[in-house]
């Protein structure tokens, strides 16, 4: 399975990447001229033979596209402990963005060592479910 990257245009025959995408490519997952990449955008998928590796750029040809499900084949349920302060609530909204089937926020012994600090990880939930 090639390296998957959703990109904000679409893709040409002829594609350059910079800035985030380029920085993974060549620094993190190490491809070369001559590897292969996945780029998405609005449900196309297109096949990159890479040509040119840098620091700071990416060049390469699309070789093939195709249409893609929207839909992704797995479906993943976050567990997420109670946080402090609005970290929490953070957490779900960035999670909620990203289209997880289910976040489940669990209680857990640091949560329950009083009934106090019970009640107040309740009623963080309760007000974060009600915004």
């Amino acid at each position: 399975m090639t390296p998957r990257f959703f990109v904000d245009e679409d893709v040409a025959d002829e594609i350059v990447l910079r800035g985030d995408h380029a920085h993974q490519i060549a620094n993190v997952l190490r491809l070369k001229a001559g590897e292969e990449i996945t780029l998405v955008r609005n449900g196309v998928q297109a096949h990159v033979l890479i040509e040119s590796v840098s620091a700071t750029e990416v060049r390469g040809r699309c070789v093939a596209k195709q249409s893609v499900d929207a839909e992704p084949r797995v479906r993943l349920t976050l567990a997420l402990p109670i946080l402090r302060g609005d970290r929490t609530e953070e957490v779900i909204e960035a999670v909620t963005q990203l289209e997880h089937e289910a976040v489940t926020v669990s209680l857990g012994p640091r949560n329950l060592r009083s009934e106090t600090a019970a009640i107040a990880a309740v009623a963080q939930l309760m007000a974060i479910l009600e915004r």
